[in-house]
């Protein structure tokens, strides 16, 4: 089995929308950046950063599942987090 992650975003005009990975490491590391310096202030509600976890199959993929690569979250969409670890 594997996690789909599933985070919700603040689309800043009432509006929200959700993003999925299943980069465990890319999650950890947006929930450790408290301060919104790298991810932004929109994947964090009045609650902190809003992730639901589903099991999958590991033959699944994001195609499969129907889910668009717009909604993909891309660990080199947020590399300054990686690069952060690094040093």
């Amino acid at each position: 089995m594997k996690t789909l992650y599933l985070l919700l975003a603040d689309g800043g005009d009432g509006s929200q929308s959700i993003s999925f990975t299943f980069d465990s490491e890319l999650v950890e590391l947006m929930q450790n950046d408290t301060d919104f310096s790298v991810i932004g202030e929109c994947w964090m509600s009045g609650d902190g950063l809003q992730v639901t976890r589903i099991q999958l199959p590991e033959e699944m993929t994001m195609e499969c599942l129907g889910i668009s690569k717009w909604s993909v979250l891309d660990r080199n969409d947020y590399v300054e987090l990686f690069n952060e670890e690094e040093d």
